[in-house]
């Protein structure tokens, strides 16, 4: 199931559940890579994701005239995560054990939010996106 957040042009804004995120855990992992070397010289990885990626949803911008991927959003929704959820799925239980089940027991509920864009591509997308 993928849902459709936003469409202009040709770019569109997917979201993936978790039980997806094989269908395009490969391009993620090159974009992800490419990202961190555009922003950072020292690292030098082609490719990157962790363990934990295909526990969270995948928000996805993607130009559908060429195919590519522009962006890839990681998003962890406490109120979609399994029974037992802990470091071992979420970097943010890795730091602070229990806060979902903390949140969970006042009735709260949080969107953690980690964006990876191609910066050299940021500039078409705002031509093609902008309002």
């Amino acid at each position: 199931m993928r849902w459709l957040f936003f469409e202009q042009d040709s770019i569109v804004v997917i979201l993936l559940p978790p039980t997806e995120f094989g269908s395009v855990r490969d391009i993620v992992g090159r974009l992800r890579g490419a990202a961190f070397c555009d922003v950072l010289p020292f690292v030098q990885a082609d490719f990157d994701l962790d363990g934990r990626d295909h526990h969270y949803w995948q928000l996805l911008v993607c130009d559908q005239r060429s195919g590519e991927l522009h962006g890839a959003q990681r998003l962890s929704l406490s109120l979609c995560q399994v029974k037992g959820w802990g470091s071992q799925h979420s970097y943010l239980e890795h730091c602070y054990p229990s806060i979902a089940s903390c949140f969970a027991s006042d009735n709260l509920s949080y969107l953690k939010w980690v964006g990876y864009l191609w910066p050299r591509r940021l500039a078409a997308i705002y031509r093609c996106c902008r309002l």
